[in-house]
């Protein structure tokens, strides 16, 4: 069933062989070999640590690793930790019609079609729709002047953030007060 591998002054106890050139399968001492293959395995999950010893040592049973698991101080941190989904921001929420509206001006400067160097993109919050305009030039005018072809058609919004910054909103919301 067992035998005795001595390694120096070390006694190790292994899987009985067939025979001698067969690899050893050592009987798991749960001192660090566990820590070891864990730390190896990146602070691996239970199944991942079972795969890593389980071809070099023969009774490892997976409440050990469980229950080594359960007191890595790491894995507790990462537990506690809040999860993010990368750098996808959580869209705002709104519950009216038009309470909420975003303009975005884009730079086609590289890729201009005829004329038109900049996209000015309007989406509403609560349906996501887009209206898409182009524009020849990125001035409070002409950008004010397609808002309010767009909000003839839908009603402006309550709040319209820019992400152009406050101060290139304040200058065109200028603008539409002069239309």
């Amino acid at each position: 069933m067992c035998e005795v591998l001595q390694c120096r002054d070390i006694e190790k106890l292994i899987k009985k062989r067939k025979s001698v050139d067969e690899s050893p399968v050592y009987y798991l001492t749960i001192d660090d070999i566990i820590k070891r293959a864990h730390i190896a395995t990146g602070n691996g999950g239970r199944e991942t640590m079972n795969c890593n010893l389980g071809a070099k040592y023969a009774n490892i049973t997976k409440e050990a690793l469980k229950l080594f698991k359960s007191y890595c101080i790491t894995c507790q941190e990462k537990r506690k930790r809040n999860k993010t989904a990368g750098v996808v921001a959580k869209s705002l929420l709104s519950s009216e019609f038009n309470s909420r509206g975003q303009i975005d001006l884009v730079d086609m400067q590289s890729l201009p079609q005829a004329q038109f160097k900049w996209l000015m993109v309007y989406r509403c919050h609560l349906t996501k729709f887009v209206i898409p305009r182009t524009l020849t030039i990125k001035r409070d005018a002409e950008v004010a002047f397609q808002l309010l072809d767009i909000f003839l058609l839908f009603g402006a919004p309550a709040i319209l953030p820019s992400g152009n910054g406050s101060e290139f909103t304040a200058k065109v919301i200028s603008e539409l007060k002069e239309h």
